[in-house]
């Protein structure tokens, strides 16, 4: 874990999840077809942790394949620490100060596994 020196305006401390999260946004971020991107955890039926990518796209035309494939190029995120979801989204739920909204997030992801909405869900295994 990354600390902030406790002594500061605002003291805070940074997780190594933040600071993955975190990279991993701002790789979505260079990819010309994501408007908006957040990464989050999500437990899955076998209560396993998976990654998660909300991607809101700026095209019509950006699928959860091409994500997958910009972000496996990346050399600065190892394979071992890529989303193993990508969710395509029609907007980041953030409060009134820009803070992301997880629960909401989550309910995206819950949407998404549905059956009459699995298209929007890609897997990466």
């Amino acid at each position: 874990m990354l600390k902030v020196v406790k002594n500061s305006p605002t003291p805070r401390e940074i997780t190594r999840e933040q600071f993955l999260f975190r990279s991993i946004e701002a790789a979505l971020f260079q990819h010309p077809a994501v408007k908006d991107a957040a990464v989050d955890l999500v437990w899955d039926k076998k209560g396993r942790q998976l990654l998660v990518a909300y991607v809101v796209p700026s095209t019509p035309e950006l699928s959860p394949t091409a994500l997958k494939n910009f972000i496996c190029r990346n050399p600065e995120i190892p394979w071992n620490e890529q989303p193993r979801r990508y969710l395509l989204v029609p907007a980041i739920p953030r409060t009134p100060s820009g803070k992301l909204q997880r629960q909401k997030l989550i309910n995206y992801y819950l949407q998404a596994i549905d059956s009459s909405n699995r298209k929007k869900l890609f897997s990466s295994k």
